[in-house]
């Protein structure tokens, strides 16, 4: 079971501000695909969220991807943290809570 913040302080003892649910990873992957003048970074999550109350999972999907010249350990960094971003934007916006 995880605990997804639903507007009280992540601190805050009560119970009754938080959603809680099962985490199903689906897909987790970061790749690279060379190119003639660049490499491609991508990465690719999809989840599968179990809401406490929910009628159905709700299910996330993130892709991003950039060019560049070479795949250094900040470029794979970058990426991952763009997608990290974009998902946990879907989960707020989907799951109508705030910011965790």
């Amino acid at each position: 079971m995880i605990r997804i913040n639903c507007g009280r302080g992540a601190r805050q003892p009560a119970v009754t501000g938080w959603k809680l649910g099962d985490v199903h990873i689906r897909q987790s992957w970061a790749w690279f695909e060379p190119g003639l003048w660049a490499i491609t970074l991508s990465a690719n999550i999809e989840t599968s969220l179990d809401v406490a109350g929910a009628s159905s999972p709700t299910v996330i999907k993130v892709y991003s991807e950039e060019s560049r010249q070479i795949a250094t350990e900040t470029a794979w960094l970058e990426i991952l943290q763009k997608a990290l971003l974009a998902y946990r934007e879907q989960v707020v916006s989907k799951l109508s809570v705030s910011p965790f």
